[in-house]
């Protein structure tokens, strides 16, 4: 292979478990990473052996050596497309945002998540690494020190049975010289402070992330489904913004109850967070911003994938087995390619 070829790096939480020939089949080189979750990803405790963001850096990490080593695989370290969905999109999202990203990367492909949505950050850290401690029999207080103490001692056994989901997290800079996020991102993309590159932006709709016996009945308290990361001035304002969006999204909350909380799950955590994070980025982007919605009914229910991998699994199968998913599969292929291929000089027209 040239070493002008392309370069796909995804984002995922692992790798996948066969080559993704499709892709490869076009000259393209890919490479898939890992990167810790969980206490040892996202541990923040804003002291320098728990600065937060563990996970994030790994992938810097991965970046770093891509740089270092790629051309002796047939990749261009100067022509690099970063591709991650739901939690990979977010990471992604923070690492446009970050010092330390600055070369690393020149277009972005972001699926199915955002850093705006409301399962992405953490906004108290030290109260999240309490709870998660006095599972294992933590008795002490929100003193960082102890706790970081308290988790140095817990088996690897130990931390691979907790539950507790642990995120990113806006860090403490004076304590750690490698900051990886020093301001919420947010406010960092409205003002424009990220990596200039080439955006798609896509997402689709989870037609699984709804337990159905968990939603069966309707909520006395519907304050507690709002989105943690949004502010109010006092408890009135919350409840009464939460009356409209019961009103919204509930009207005759006793017919098809499980699907109208489906609508607002999708809307809450993938519609309305990657849409506005490609309105927040199309403003202030020196580059093209494309925007790509792919229905989950195309080519009919039977043959959709399951959640946020639709246009992973489409374009990663080798086969598909309907003439429908087949076609939609080289339409995707087709934008993607382009895009790691083409970025700000791609010109997307009405493909067949």
């Amino acid at each position: 292979m040239s070493n002008q070829n392309k370069l796909l790096l995804q984002c995922f939480r692992r790798g996948p478990h066969y080559p993704p020939s499709r892709i490869l089949h076009k000259g393209i080189v890919v490479v898939t990473l890992n990167y810790r979750l969980g206490v040892r990803g996202f541990l923040c405790l804003g002291l320098p052996q728990a600065s937060g963001n563990a996970g994030l850096k790994d992938q810097v990490a991965a970046l770093y050596w891509i740089q270092r080593n790629i051309a002796n695989f047939g990749g261009n370290p100067h022509d690099v497309t970063v591709y991650g969905t739901e939690a990979g999109a977010a990471s992604i999202q923070i690492l446009l945002v970050s010092d330390i990203t600055e070369g690393l990367f020149q277009k972005v492909i972001m699926e199915s998540g955002s850093v705006l949505s409301p399962s992405t950050l953490t906004y108290n850290p030290i109260s999240k690494a309490l709870d998660a401690a006095r599972k294992f029999g933590y008795e002490d207080n929100e003193d960082r020190v102890k706790l970081l103490k308290f988790y140095q001692k817990i088996s690897e056994k130990e931390l691979s049975s907790l539950t507790e989901i642990f995120l990113p997290c806006v860090e403490n800079g004076s304590y750690y010289s490698n900051t990886l996020l020093e301001d919420d991102p947010k406010s960092l993309i409205m003002q424009g402070k990220f990596r200039q590159v080439p955006m798609l932006i896509t997402y689709t709709n989870s037609d699984d992330s709804i337990n159905v016996d968990t939603f069966n009945t309707f909520p006395d308290n519907f304050d507690q489904l709002l989105p943690n990361n949004l502010n109010f001035e006092s408890n009135k304002i919350r409840h009464r913004v939460a009356e409209l969006v019961k009103e919204f999204y509930f009207e005759n909350n006793n017919q098809n109850l499980v699907q109208k909380f489906l609508k607002y799950s999708n809307d809450l955590f993938i519609g309305y967070p990657v849409v506005k994070s490609a309105l927040l980025h199309g403003l202030k982007n020196t580059h093209p911003v494309f925007l790509m919605r792919l229905d989950n009914n195309h080519g009919g229910r039977e043959n959709t994938s399951k959640h946020f991998q639709n246009i992973f699994d489409y374009i990663y199968n080798k086969n598909n087995n309907k003439l429908e998913k087949e076609r939609i599969a080289n339409m995707l292929l087709k934008l993607w390619t382009n895009f790691i291929k083409l970025g700000s000089k791609l010109m997307i027209s009405n493909i067949q």
